[in-house]
C-alpha cells in the first residue's frame, strides 16, 4: 500500500516496530515523565498526529497478574484491550486469556515449578523471570488482608513470588474480596503499605474499610 502524503509523517509508516513508531513513544514517555499528566489533545498537536494514534501509543501498558481466583475473575475486563502485555505466573490466568486472545493482548507466562494447588508456578524460575520486567501494575491476590499484620497466604511457596511481583511493579493493586480482610496467616508477604490499592466486593465491612483506607491504600468497592 503506498503511504499517504496527506497524512502527518508519524502516520505514514505506522507498523509498531518501526523507528517512527518507537521515536513517537519514547517522546510520548519523555512528555508523561516530565509533566507527570498530559493530555491526548497536547500530545496529538506537539507530536502531530491523530488522536486515535495517540491513544493507542499512550495506552500501551505491561501489567502482572498473579494467581488466585479472585485475581482471575478480572481477566474478562480485560478483553478488548489494546496493545497490552501481561505477565503471569499463573497457568490459569493464561487459560482464561484463550477466549479473548487478540493482536492487542500479548500474554508471557513465567515458567517455573508447576504447584497444582493453585496452578501457578513457583520457585527460583518463576522469581527470575519476573525479576526481568518492570511494569506500571501489578494485580495481587492474597488471602489475608490486616492492618496489624498486613498482606499474609498460608501457602509459603507462593510468598517469594509475590514479593517479586510487588517489585517489579510501580503499583500494587490487591484484589481481596471480603472472606479475606482482617485475616492474618503465617506467611508475610509484605506489609499493608506496599499496596496502593485494595479491590474488594460490596460485602465488605465497612471497619475493615475504613480500617485498611487509614493505612494509606486506596479501597476501591467492586459492584457486581
Amino acid at each position: 500500500m503506498e503511504p499517504n502524503n496527506d497524512l502527518p509523517l508519524a502516520l505514514q509508516a505506522d507498523d509498531e516496530r518501526t523507528p517512527l513508531v518507537i521515536e513517537r513513544r519514547m517522546r510520548i514517555l519523555n512528555l508523561v515523565n516530565t509533566r507527570g499528566t498530559i493530555s491526548v489533545e497536547e500530545l496529538t498537536d506537539l507530536l502531530g498526529t491523530s488522536s486515535s494514534t495517540v491513544r493507542r501509543d499512550h495506552d500501551g501498558e505491561a501489567i502482572i497478574i498473579d494467581s488466585g481466583s479472585t485475581v482471575l475473575a478480572m481477566v474478562p475486563f480485560l478483553a478488548g484491550k489494546r496493545d497490552l502485555l501481561v505477565i503471569t505466573p499463573s497457568q490459569a490466568v493464561v487459560n482464561d486469556f484463550v477466549p479473548f486472545a487478540n493482536a492487542g493482548i500479548r500474554v508471557v507466562a513465567t515458567g517455573g515449578t508447576f504447584r497444582v494447588q493453585s496452578r501457578s508456578f513457583v520457585g527460583m524460575l518463576t522469581e527470575h523471570a519476573l525479576a526481568q520486567h518492570f511494569v506500571e501494575k501489578a494485580f495481587l491476590g492474597v488471602r489475608g488482608v490486616s492492618v496489624e499484620h498486613g498482606l499474609t497466604s498460608p501457602a509459603t511457596e507462593d510468598i517469594p513470588v509475590k514479593r517479586q511481583i510487588i517489585k517489579a511493579a510501580k503499583q500494587t493493586i490487591v484484589l481481596a474480596d471480603h472472606t479475606k480482610l482482617g485475616l492474618t496467616y503465617a506467611g508475610l508477604i509484605a506489609p499493608l503499605s506496599a499496596a496502593h490499592m485494595v479491590i474488594t466486593d460490596e460485602h465488605a465491612a465497612q471497619t475493615h474499610v475504613q480500617q485498611i483506607a487509614s493505612k494509606g491504600p486506596r479501597v476501591l468497592i467492586a459492584r457486581c
